[in-house]
């Protein structure tokens, strides 16, 4: 059943797509149909340029634009076809050419076209002043249709981003085009061009009000019969239409048609007289029908577009907020109470209680003693001393005394089978033991649950303060930064800007398609450019890929770039050494793993050290706890032993303090101004132990330090050097490059070099330069 509704889901997207293409091929035939003083076509060349600018190539908008042009002026239009060829060529071949803007872009589109135009004229007649001056204008009509169409809804598919005025103003001025390209057509004496547009008007106005009906008025008016020489009447009237429209909407859908009638009715008197409308009656009423019966239909869409949040909708979000921010809270204690009862139950007694010997005495009593002719002596008569005898033998083979036999022999001389007796109590004993083993490995997963419950309790606090914390939005100044970022050819959806406490921001930035380390470095240096100060990304290296989303936040005192240098030991190009690095929020981390051996199983135990690493980084997990986790689930995760080296690092970009985790990792190297620090640890791989063994280091940074961790293949690569630790630091000592990248590739030579490119383990190198930034 999941299945079949998940291809379900999948033909439902796909069809989605398929309509929204359709409806692009649509307009782009209407588009390159339309026309001014009957001679000039620029919309459809226009339409071209945009698209292909931001969108991928689209064979079919090119082709229904060409045919647009082809039906409208006949074999007249070669200049124009080739123009549209060329455009979309070009910016085919140059779609990932960042150093043309949006300006630029739409410039070339005007330059191909102006020149291809004269070109063609040239040659098909003879060439006038008057011919030129068209050109040139039809050729700046080009360029400003181009910046108009990257901004309207055909282009940015309704729906993705909010609606500002300049994007709405720029889609009615796409409609009012694409009307324009219906040009005659009627249906029974009732033109289409009209029927559109009187139901667009009213439609808009009764749900929007004046505002919206009048300012769609005028737009349509003016862009939708420009070339008619009524354009000024029908202007007036159709704004007037719209404003007496949503005046009137009050009254319900035929006040909002009345309206519109009287509207018309005004202005068709002050200009005709009593003569006839430019409207006709018949386009009316089939105006005022298709409102009728269809708008419930489009009721939702047009709402979810236009409306933005009444204060009560803003009300009532803020107390989801609120009761969001009580049940985490809730949470939390359940959380914390959960891991305190566990750890209430837990027996962490390493020898046996007295209750538990005095049952062992009472089992042997009964298994052996019962069936023996003196136990009536032993157990009537002599009943303490019998049972202080047993208590102290259980007592001796608790204790780590020598000689048990001899003393337990001792111990029991009453006993006229004293051999079997022992061997009864040892038996017994065992049987004990091996029980509480059980017990303790079951207190031993018990330990780990409750480490994780604390650990959630914490983190789910940190969420609560972090969802409850008061932000505000500055849609303004996220209109202007999506304008700069669009400007650049970058396929931005949307960016919200939360103004947070303590004067700390955060941008949020989501595109069109997936992320990718060029398009968040552009997008990062034009954000820091609109607002006059730097701003930094805020993601993992494991997962700034695979989503479409990233955030930024200002720029701390200090900025950290990790680079990596590697070479795999294993012939299938598979190394035992995984790495990651990213900034999450004022922290930038570097982490290095190797795993025991080689090969693929190396490869496995460092992974995941990597990937829950990277998990607990993005939810901004305590460090303790994540480093438990590790070690919890490599010790659970398989039968086999599993255990991997751990290095981390952690830069405080805003204190400037350095932060080393290490377990069972090799030294780290810290290259300064004047000297080279080694930073060791003599802890076991993480993995191991019950209680994971790691060391933390603290270090103050300073601006131009480097952070080098290497991999054990990397130190160890040869016999040849009695101290490795001290060989290395002698050779980044005599490394005067300042780029991380270069001193990676350098270590990595010199090791390889060193091997003789006898390369017997993994080799991985990080190293991160730490800066201070000047904002």
């Amino acid at each position: 059943m999941a299945r079949m509704e998940s291809v379900i889901s999948k033909n439902k997207l796909d069809l989605r797509i398929e309509m929204h293409t359709v409806l692009l091929i649509i307009i782009s035939f209407l588009l390159g149909r339309v026309n001014i003083l009957d001679r000039l076509y620029p919309f459809g060349i226009a339409f071209i340029g945009a698209y292909t600018i931001f969108k991928q190539a689209n064979k079919g908008i090119l082709a229904a634009t060409i045919l647009g042009t082809i039906s409208a002026q006949g074999l007249g239009s070669l200049s124009y076809i080739i123009t549209s060829l060329l455009i979309y060529v070009f910016f085919t071949r140059n779609r990932e050419n960042s150093k043309y803007s949006l300006i630029v872009s739409s410039m070339i589109v005007a330059g191909i076209f102006t020149v291809m135009r004269l070109i063609g004229l040239n040659f098909s007649e003879s060439l006038a002043i008057y011919d030129m001056i068209l050109i040139v204008f039809e050729g700046i009509l080009v360029f400003t249709m181009t910046y108009v169409f990257s901004f309207s809804f055909p282009i940015e598919e309704l729906g993705n981003s909010e609606v500002s005025n300049e994007k709405m103003v720029c889609t009615f001025i796409t409609m009012a085009l694409v009307l324009s390209g219906i040009s005659n057509m009627s249906i029974m004496g009732a033109s289409l061009k009209n029927i559109v547009c009187i139901v667009s008007i009213i439609s808009l106005a009764y749900s929007q009000g004046i505002y919206m009906g009048g300012i769609t008025g005028i737009i349509l008016g003016m862009v939708a019969y420009i070339s008619n020489v009524e354009m000024p009447f029908i202007i007036a009237m159709l704004a007037v239409g719209g404003i007496l429209s949503g005046l009137f909407r009050e009254i319900g859908k035929s006040g909002a048609i009345i309206g519109f009638f009287l509207g018309n009715g005004i202005i068709s008197y002050y200009v005709n007289g009593l003569g006839t409308s430019f409207l006709g009656y018949e386009e009316l009423l089939v105006s005022s029908i298709i409102f009728l019966v269809f708008y419930n239909k489009i009721e939702k869409t047009i709402d979810d577009v236009f409306k933005s949040k009444s204060k009560i909708k803003k009300e009532l979000e803020n107390r989801k907020f609120e009761l969001a921010s009580r049940r985490l809270s809730h949470t939390s204690d359940l959380l914390e109470s959960i891991s305190k009862t566990f750890k209430n139950t837990m027996e962490n007694d390493d020898v046996f209680s007295s209750s538990q010997i005095y049952t062992i005495v009472d089992d042997v009593k009964v298994n052996m003693c019962q069936s023996c002719k003196n136990f009536s002596n032993c157990w009537e008569k002599e009943n303490y001393a019998t049972y202080y005898s047993l208590f102290t033998t259980v007592g001796v083979l608790e204790s780590e005394v020598e000689d048990k036999d001899k003393l337990i022999s001792s111990l029991l001389e009453k006993c006229e089978d004293v051999d079997s007796l022992t061997i009864a109590i040892k038996n017994i004993y065992r049987r004990y033991k091996e029980r509480e083993n059980i017990i303790t490995k079951i207190n031993e997963q018990k330990l780990v649950l409750v480490e994780q419950l604390e650990g959630l309790s914490k983190l789910v606090d940190d969420i609560n303060i972090d969802i409850y914390m008061n932000a505000t939005f500055n849609e303004e100044l996220e209109e202007l930064l999506e304008k700069e970022i669009k400007d650049k050819r970058i396929d931005i959806k949307e960016v919200i800007y939360a103004q947070l406490p303590s004067d700390n921001i955060e941008i949020y930035v989501e595109f069109d398609s997936n992320n990718t380390i060029d398009k968040v470095d552009r997008v990062t240096r034009i954000v820091s450019n609109s607002l006059g100060y730097t701003v930094a990304p805020d993601y993992s290296l494991g997962s700034i890929e695979k989503t479409n989303r990233f955030k930024l936040i200002r720029c701390n005192r200090y900025g950290a770039l990790t680079k990596v240098s590697e070479e795999p030991n294993s012939k299938n190009g598979i190394s035992g050494d995984s790495y990651t690095y990213g900034e999450i929020e004022n922290i930038a981390y570097a982490a290095l793993s190797d795993g025991m051996g080689t090969g693929k199983k190396a490869n496995i135990e460092s992974m995941i050290a990597i990937e829950i690493l990277e998990k607990m980084m993005e939810i901004n997990a305590d460090k303790e706890m994540t480093i438990k986790t590790i070690n919890n689930v490599l010790r659970t995760k398989a039968r086999d032993e599993m255990f991997t080296t751990l290095d981390i690092s952690f830069v405080d970009l805003y204190k400037g303090k350095l932060q080393l985790i290490k377990s069972g990792a090799c030294p780290t190297f810290i290259k300064k101004k004047d000297e080279v620090k080694v930073i060791n640890s003599m802890s076991l791989p993480i993995g191991i132990l019950k209680d994971v063994d790691f060391n933390i280091y603290e270090e103050n940074i300073e601006d131009g330090d480097m952070i080098i961790m290497m991999s054990d293949g990397v130190l160890e690569c040869s016999r040849e050097h009695e101290n490795p630790e001290a060989w290395m630091k002698k050779v980044i000592d005599g490394l005067d490059a300042q780029n991380p990248q270069t001193i990676a590739d350098e270590i990595l030579q010199i090791a390889k070099m060193s091997s003789k490119n006898n390369i017997g383990d993994d080799m991985t190198i990080l190293v991160t330069k730490v800066w201070r930034n000047n904002n």
